[in-house]
């Protein structure tokens, strides 16, 4: 889903990155039919033809529940290259159907039969479903994306010429269009899930929407998929999510952060009040967050005998590497970790699933911005400190 040189380093939260081990088995020869435990539904219907299929090549239909693999049928193909099974579902649930290892593809199911229609050969070949309105919800999410990326790998291009010309001023412009991409598809995915309401599948989208930018609207969104989904663990890791960002929108008081300093001491969020900080989540091995950084060392310099200063917050694992990025970049405001990586204590206390990001807190420890990168950095440092004068 992500590109290789992507403009943000993103930790997946996709409803299908993370597969334990397969807890069942079916094989063409059983009854291919299977019902979810305890299921007092009606079956549905998972059928379709796969074209040009490969001769002696399987095709799996996997069972996920809460980001693990619960069971895996293998399909059995006829002559004509159909297949067909059977489900009981008493809740949405995803699959991933996996066409001999050529096209795997996506779905959310529950009381609607579905057709599928795929190439057995070549990977880059368009599928089709029909019937599953779950379904059709995660393709249109899919598809919003899929346009964002293709305008996003031509500015990856664009990136490296510039970085490998040195050209700084530059790259700054494209990260500018990048992130207004970001905003695009975010506007988009939005009015995308007030079209198609609650389901399962509006997981996937919600990761593409700029969370903090809508929050009222999420807030309302997650409170629903509650009431729609209450036993569904993903919703309610979600909605516990949105409760989190909630707390450290604009408006909010900063949860406070003790951590160790690079020299081995230890240093609170606190102890800088009576400064405008910014809030700095970062890592050494984040190129969009090293590219950022001689933005970051600019605004410090124009502002910091204002009262303004930075706390750089890193997701790093390798104490070395944090420092040696440190010195590299020249970043000479103060520095904590707990090198837990995405693992951060931080990270989670600021629901932080992609960097870079960051907090601008006022002298009293309000949350007054947030995610503010190139120019819109600059342009918030001088509305604060012209009021300041003012």
């Amino acid at each position: 889903m992500r590109l290789a040189l992507s403009l943000t380093c993103i930790l997946g939260v996709s409803i299908m990155m993370a597969c334990g081990e397969s807890k069942g088995q079916e094989s063409p020869s059983s009854t291919n039919e299977t019902a979810s435990p305890a299921s007092q539904a009606e079956p549905i219907s998972i059928f379709g033809t796969v074209q040009q299929p490969l001769e002696g090549t399987p095709i799996t239909l996997t069972q996920f529940e809460n980001n693990a693999q619960v069971a895996t049928f293998d399909l059995a193909l006829d002559a004509n290259g159909h297949f067909a099974h059977s489900v009981s579902l008493d809740k949405p649930t995803v699959f991933q159907l996996n066409v001999q290892n050529v096209q795997r593809i996506l779905l959310v199911l529950h009381d609607e039969d579905i057709e599928i229609t795929v190439d057995g050969q070549n990977p880059g070949a368009p599928w089709s479903t029909e019937g599953s309105s779950d379904t059709d919800y995660l393709e249109a999410i899919f598809a919003l994306n899929s346009e964002k990326q293709r305008a996003e790998g031509q500015l990856n291009e664009e990136f490296m010429t510039a970085r490998n010309a040195g050209d700084q001023q530059t790259m700054i412009d494209i990260q500018n269009r990048a992130m207004a991409l970001q905003a695009n598809l975010s506007t988009s995915m939005v009015e995308l899930m007030k079209e198609r309401g609650v389901s399962l599948a509006a997981l996937q989208g919600v990761q593409f929407v700029d969370e903090r930018a809508n929050i009222d609207f999420l807030t309302t969104f997650s409170q629903e998929m509650a009431a729609a989904l209450p036993n569904d663990p993903m919703t309610q890791a979600w909605v516990e999510r949105i409760q989190i960002i909630k707390a450290t929108s604009v408006g909010g008081l900063a949860p406070d952060l003790k951590y160790t300093t690079p020299t081995g001491e230890s240093l609170a969020l606190s102890e800088l009040r009576g400064n405008y900080v910014l809030i700095d989540f970062w890592a050494s091995w984040c190129k969009p967050c090293r590219a950022e950084n001689p933005n970051v060392v600019a605004a410090y310099e124009a502002y910091k005998d204002q009262g303004f200063t930075v706390l750089g917050v890193s997701l790093d694992q390798d104490g070395n590497k944090w420092v040696r990025a440190i010195e590299d970049d020249r970043l000479v405001w103060n520095h904590i970790s707990d090198l837990k990586g995405w693992r951060s204590d931080a990270a989670a206390t600021y629901a932080v699933t992609s960097i870079p990001a960051n907090y601008l807190v006022d002298p009293e420890g309000k949350i007054i911005a947030t995610e503010l990168r190139g120019a819109a950095l600059h342009r918030k440092l001088q509305e604060v400190f012209s009021e300041d004068k003012g």
